[in-house]
């Protein structure tokens, strides 16, 4: 046998070992989450699930997109609706179903983090980020609710996954890339910022403008074809262009004042009067009126008082990356000690991660990683901030965090050797 054909068996050989561990690590995320679900089963009516179910059930029934069967609304983006009316339509109105398929995509999840962080990385990471998305808590309970946070997770990663094959520079990968976009930007509007990354990214390897001029095109084709069938839909019922009824203005003002008074830690009496000056000012306003009631007192944020406006910006960007998901309510119902723990956790995954970033701060895919999360965070800190916002966006800040692991790991072995002598004697 030759050394070449040595060489490719091996690497046969462990290329079919890495994908076997893949597959593993994604069955396992796909049966902790149904683990979880037979013990916690999920609600239709609790929070945004009953608006979702609604839509759902209206559309299978010829009502339109609508949450009483008569009146048309764009309150919620279609994508999440479409979706469970997809389901329904299949096998009836399930939500064990919805949750089975939101654990598909959880697997699939797995495996392109795996992929993405071995290409950022090595297989090391790959198969640790595997692991984190499989059994990190916020991910199981995401995904096994009826709500957008589990599949904007896999369309988030999707995404950049999609981003990263386009290098090849075929424009079908672009394409494919860009209608990604359009249908997470109908899940989410404000993850059309996304469209950023994912075009650097495709040219992270050569990055020049003109290689910018290609994917730019395509990705943005395939968004405008996914957007102009609801805009115009919107703009014929409601007369105005906006994918929903909270468009930017108004979701500034609300945001800015939600931080003011605390966020997600603010009292059930500030909440109360917050949302009471929110539904004041929206009274008897029509669809194409609404964005305009905020329109002077968001001028007035942006002049008369800008230092304030830009203290209100750093306390959601606080708020975004603050205590991990669960450990104000859920997690103190089942253990005392588990939001600690959680905490430990999550904010030593985070400094994990700034550290891959400042080690690797030459590395374009690293750096590419970055601007994704830059981007995308900094977009909630502008707008509103909740705290499971942030979720979709984990898996790729903990691939940073593996590859910030592996980083002081293998620093700490060079340093450990490099203190013994040819004769394996430690210095004292």
């Amino acid at each position: 046998m030759t050394q070449l054909t040595l060489d490719r068996t091996v690497a046969y050989f462990r290329a079919r070992r890495q994908l076997t561990i893949w597959i593993g690590i994604g069955l396992l995320a796909f049966l902790v989450r149904i683990v979880f679900v037979s013990q916690f089963a999920p609600d239709r009516e609790w929070s945004d699930a009953a608006i979702y179910d609604s839509i759902a059930q209206n559309l299978l029934a010829g009502n339109g997109y609508s949450t009483d069967g008569i009146t048309p609304t764009r309150d919620r983006p279609p994508t999440y609706p479409f979706f469970l009316a997809v389901i329904y339509a299949i096998v009836g109105r399930s939500l064990i179903a919805v949750v089975v398929i939101q654990a598909l995509l959880s697997a699939f999840t797995v495996a392109m983090v795996a992929w993405l962080a071995t290409q950022v990385f090595d297989r090391r990471a790959g198969f640790c980020a595997a692991f984190l998305i499989a059994v990190y808590p916020a991910f199981v309970y995401y995904d096994t609710r009826i709500l957008r946070e589990g599949p904007t997770t896999f369309l988030l990663v999707a995404t950049i996954f999609s981003a990263w094959r386009s290098r090849s520079g075929r424009r079908f990968d672009y394409g494919v890339t860009g209608g990604l976009i359009g249908i997470i930007s109908l899940c989410r509007p404000e993850t059309l910022v996304l469209l950023v990354p994912a075009i650097l990214i495709t040219s992270v390897d050569r990055f020049s403008l003109t290689r910018l001029f290609r994917p730019t095109i395509w990705m943005f084709l395939a968004v405008l074809a996914l957007w102009t069938p609801w805009t115009v839909r919107n703009q014929q019922t409601f007369g105005s262009w906006s994918p929903v009824k909270a468009g930017i203005v108004s979701t500034i003002w609300y945001g800015s004042r939600w931080a003011e008074t605390g966020g997600d830690e603010q009292t059930s009496e500030s909440r109360a009067s917050l949302k009471g000056e929110f539904f004041d000012k929206i009274e008897g306003a029509t669809d194409a009126e609404f964005e305009d009631r905020f329109k002077k007192e968001l001028s007035a944020d942006l002049f008369s008082r800008p230092l304030w406006f830009v203290q209100m910006v750093g306390k959601k960007a606080v708020m975004y990356w603050k205590d991990a998901n669960g450990v104000k309510k859920t997690l103190p119902r089942i253990h005392p000690m588990l939001p600690a723990i959680l905490n430990t956790g999550y904010y030593t995954l985070l400094i994990l991660a700034i550290v891959s970033s400042v080690a690797f701060r030459r590395h374009n895919r690293v750096r590419a990683l970055v601007a994704a999360i830059v981007i995308y965070a900094g977009t909630y800190a502008l707008l509103h901030v909740r705290n499971r916002y942030r979720v979709p966006l984990l898996p790729v800040v903990f691939i940073l965090s593996c590859g910030g692991f592996w980083y002081l790991y293998d620093n700490l072995v060079q340093r450990f050797h490099a203190l013994k002598d040819p004769l394996g004697k430690t210095h004292v």
